[in-house]
Order: structure tokens, then sequence, then C-alpha cells
């Protein structure tokens, strides 16, 4: 019996083809980042803020918070937060003035 060993170069491509199958799957048109460790929480944080907003994802799929590998659930973390961040910006951005709403004026013609 001969055990096939794996690069990390194959891993990595099979666990990019995996991916693929599932956004298939879930219809799901989007961009997937390999982040090794995270270094800057607020650097990584500013940065999904900033795809957010650039790719205006109707959903967006991280890991659950309760995934037993670290780095797995510190992703779910990072991405929940600037989901939060990318969402009370878009808010502002949108929010109407305070205060009273002009009545609209009439104008005659004539």
């Amino acid at each position: 019996m001969s055990v096939k060993e794996t690069t990390d170069e194959e891993a990595g491509r099979e666990k990019r083809l995996s991916e693929l199958r599932v956004s298939a799957i879930l219809g799901f048109d989007g961009e997937s980042w390999e982040i090794s460790e995270v270094l800057n929480r607020r650097d990584v944080v500013r940065r999904v803020v900033g795809a957010i907003g650039e790719f205006k994802p109707t959903a967006i799929l991280t890991r659950s918070p309760n995934d037993k590998h670290r780095l797995h659930a510190e992703a779910s973390s990072v991405v929940s937060e600037a989901a939060r961040h990318a969402a009370q910006l878009h808010c502002l951005r949108r929010r109407p003035p305070r205060g009273p709403v002009p009545a609209p004026s009439e104008s005659r013609s004539g």
C-alpha cells in the first residue's frame, strides 16, 4: 500500500477547486482571500471593509465563529466586524438629513 504525499501547492489547488465547486452550487461569484495569519487585526478589518465597499455584495460567506481552527474562527470574527462597519458606513452615507423636511414648492406656469 502506498501513501500519496501532497505538497502544499497541490493541497492549495485542491482547496481552491473545492471552494469553486461550493461557490457554483450556491450561485456565489465572489472573491476568496488567503490570509495565513491575522497579525494586525485593524488593518485586516479595514481591508475587508474596503473590499465590501468596492464589491457591494448581497451576501458574505465566512467560516463559523465556533470553528475549531483558530485562524478560521478569527477570520469569521474579522469578517463579521468588517461587515458591521461597512453596513454602518453605507447607512450613514444614505441617511437623509435631520430636521424638518421642506414642503415641495409648487411652481405655477402661465
